[in-house]
Order: structure tokens, then sequence, then C-alpha cells
């Protein structure tokens, strides 16, 4: 598709209008109120830690980046985030645990869940969910639920749960945070449908990404930035990309990047000027159109942060448009965790620990 046939499409009203797109769009155009309402949630939660020097953050998917955007903002702090994707839980003691599972029936979540209860029978624990097996199981046991948006598919809910997480965290005086509405509706509303693509960052850079392959570089302060774009290229976009870490892709990715390769980085106004250096110097070697940087005006780390990620998120549904596919559906996953025999072993196990039945 030209560039032109690009952004006629992009700036048609009636390509949105049309489903899943008016869905899809319809769900991230209300990123900031969920935001608000799942933080005012989370602040209403009542659990006595006596002293919080180490959090688990459990989950995997859309609900797992939760824990890594919390790393990120606590990084450096007296306070240890350890983020855990696995069936299995590290070994370790940790003061808070926080479970996050969109559905509620994450096979891993649920497992890990089992063996933090099964090390310590006293872990202080939330539970982040919609429905499912892990909210039976918080009701069961007692444990402080937090409840949140069902009706979507999880990497959807993403801000309603990671507002719950920080009005959590923000009420046990871990994190300052309060949610500063003007500044990121007023983001947003620059990436919206109704924005023609000339003033669209998020369209300009989806029809970019489209034509190339995507290589997403990222400093370790904006690991969950440049995590989140790539897993919502892949769920939302169908499109196959890499993501490395900066500085060390420099010293072993750039000697394999393709012809093809769009290289996409997130900048900060962190960014310490080692960096800023070595970045300008890969560019002259490559050329500055092979690049695509992501920036998102703010000096406060966790505003700048969540604009970023508002902005992956309508770079990906913009990308879905152009390339005709479903960005509410994931066929592979969902017929993945229908033929997996693991999930069923789990839930199984998780019955008869705390229901006393088997299920069938």
């Amino acid at each position: 598709m030209d560039n032109d046939s690009l952004k006629r499409l992009l700036d048609s009203n009636e390509t949105f209008r049309k489903e899943p797109y008016g869905k899809a769009f319809g769900i991230i155009d209300d990123f900031v109120d969920y935001l608000k309402k799942g933080f005012e949630l989370g602040s209403k939660v009542s659990i006595e830690v006596p002293r919080i020097r180490s959090v688990i953050f459990t989950g995997m998917g859309g609900s797992g980046i939760i824990g890594d955007v919390v790393a990120d903002f606590l990084a450096g702090k007296d306070i240890e985030i350890r983020v855990q994707k696995d069936y299995f839980i590290a070994r370790g003691e940790y003061d808070l645990a926080v479970v996050v599972s969109h559905s509620g029936n994450t096979a891993e979540t649920i497992n890990s869940l089992i063996e933090l209860l099964q090390r310590n029978a006293d872990q202080k624990l939330v539970v982040i969910t919609s429905d499912g097996i892990l909210k039976r199981i918080a009701e069961k046991i007692g444990a402080p639920l937090i409840t949140v948006r069902g009706d979507i598919p999880p990497r959807y809910g993403f801000p309603e749960m990671l507002g719950a997480a920080l009005g959590l965290l923000s009420s046990l005086g871990i994190i300052e945070f309060h949610v500063n509405e003007e500044e990121l509706e007023g983001f947003q509303s620059k990436l919206k449908c109704d924005v023609p693509h000339e003033e669209n960052l998020a369209k300009q850079v989806a029809a970019k990404i489209t034509q190339f392959y995507p290589v997403i570089y990222c400093p370790r302060y904006l690991k969950a930035v440049g995590w989140r774009l790539k897993s919502q290229l892949n769920e939302n976009s169908k499109i196959y990309c890499s993501y490395a870490e900066l500085p060390e892709a420099l010293h072993n990715d750039i000697e394999a990047l393709t012809k093809d390769s769009l290289v996409i980085i997130p900048r900060s106004f962190r960014e310490p000027k080692e960096l800023t250096y070595t970045i300008n110097a890969l560019v002259e070697i490559l050329g500055g159109d092979r690049f695509v940087f992501l920036k998102a005006e703010s000096m406060d780390l966790v505003n700048e942060t969540i604009k970023l990620i508002i902005l992956c998120d309508y770079i990906s549904l913009y990308a879905a448009v152009i390339k005709k596919v479903n960005p509410m559906q994931v066929p592979l996953i969902s017929r993945l965790k229908k033929i997996n025999e693991t999930p069923k072993m789990i839930y199984n196990k998780a019955s008869r620990i705390f229901f006393g039945v088997e299920k069938k």
C-alpha cells in the first residue's frame, strides 16, 4: 500500500466505524478513565503489612506487565520488586505478593499462588482479577481482592490493573502517584482516530512499522514500555518483531540488523548523555531513515511512562488496521490454551487444595 493510500485509510471515519476496530479504539480511548478507576479501587484495599522491603508481582502477558511497570517506577528505591512470570516462584521471602491475572484463570499465576501459600501460609497478598478461579481462591482464603472489568481481552485491561496496583502501593506508602488527568488526556487526544495522519504520531509510526521489520531497543528505565510495544504489536497487529535492551544491544544485536529493519527507541527526559551520544553515533552509521524515536514530553517518570504506553497501544491498533487483522482476538494463543493439558492439571490441583473437590 502506498503512502497516500495509507493516509486515506487511517484518516477515514468509515475505517473506525467498522468492527472490530470501533470496539478496540473505543476501549483504548477510555484509558485514562480506567487508570483512574483502578487507582481508586486499589487505594481502598485494607491490608496490614508491618514493614515492606520486598514485593513480588506474579502474572503473565497483559497482566504480567503490571509488575514490569511498577519495577521500572521503583528502580533504585530501597525496596526490592521481583516480577515472576512462570509456573514457579523464585526462592525468597516476600513481605507482600501482588497476584495479577485479568481472567483469573491463568495457570502459571494460579500455580505461583499455590507455591507462595505452601511456603508461607501467612503470606500477605493482594489479588487483582476480574473473575475466574483466582477470584474464588481469594474469597475462600480471605485475601484482599481488587475486581476489575472483565468483558475485554486482558491486554486491554492494562490501565485499570496498573491503576489498581499503583493505588495499592500508594496507600501503603511505597510509591507517590496521582492520576494527572489533564496531562494524560491532553497527550492522548493527539493520538485519537479523528486526528489526521499529518498531526498524529501514532498513525505515522504505524504506517512506517508495517513497511519494515520492527526492532525495539530500550534503555533499562523504559524496559516495560519497549516490552509493551513488542507485545501489542504481536497480539494486536500480528507483527513479529525483535526486542533488546540498550546499551547491551549495541554490543551484539546491531551486527545482525537486516536491511529492512526499523529501529524503534523510546526516549526519556532521564536519558543520560552517554546514551544520547551513543544513539547519535548509531544513527550516523545506519542513517536516520532507519529509526523511529518515541517521545512523550513530561518531567515526571510515572506520567512519562504511562504516556509512552498509551502511544504504543495506539500504534499497535493503527498497525492492525493497516494489516487488516483483528486486534481483539488471539487465535493461536486461544488454541494453545484449549489443547494444553497443563491448565487442567493446575485447575484440578487448585480445586483440590482450596475447595476439596476435583474438577472434571
